[in-house]
């Protein structure tokens, strides 16, 4: 199970080449079990609306297309997280712990990539090109 940072759906969105789209491509074929969490979901929706609009449409198909499972995270694994990162990206993290995800994939280099929230999570944290080529080719 793989949980998807919003940066990844989004760039998933604007462009069918890359990574992200792979990924997303190979869920879409049933190979990759995708977690999100609603509030993933909310953010990329929000984003999309302000900043592309007429992209919207097209992140919900992805999104429907792609068999996402929703996991809502409880208030102990949030606690959890937030001693990890920032409250922000804490509902992100929680919710690939809470869900037992082995990998959290983001573009979010800047929060999510410090190996100490790796290491303390329990989740390995990867760059989408990272993970199609050390596990998926």
């Amino acid at each position: 199970m793989i949980f998807l940072d919003s940066s990844v759906w989004i760039a998933a969105t604007l462009s069918e080449k890359g990574a992200s789209a792979e990924i997303i491509r190979q869920a879409k074929n049933r190979e990759l079990e995708i977690i999100s969490s609603p509030d993933v979901f909310e953010e990329v929706t929000r984003n999309l609306n302000q900043k592309y609009p007429a992209k919207l449409q097209y992140f919900l198909d992805l999104f429907d297309s792609a068999g996402v499972v929703l996991v809502q995270p409880d208030k102990r694994t949030i606690l959890r997280a937030k001693k990890l990162i920032n409250v922000f990206d804490s509902l992100i993290l929680a919710g690939a712990m809470k869900a037992g995800c082995e990998f959290l994939i983001t573009l979010d280099r800047k929060h999510f990539l410090a190996p100490r929230v790796s290491n303390a999570s329990g989740v390995q944290i990867i760059l989408p090109g990272d993970f199609l080529r050390n596990y998926l080719r």
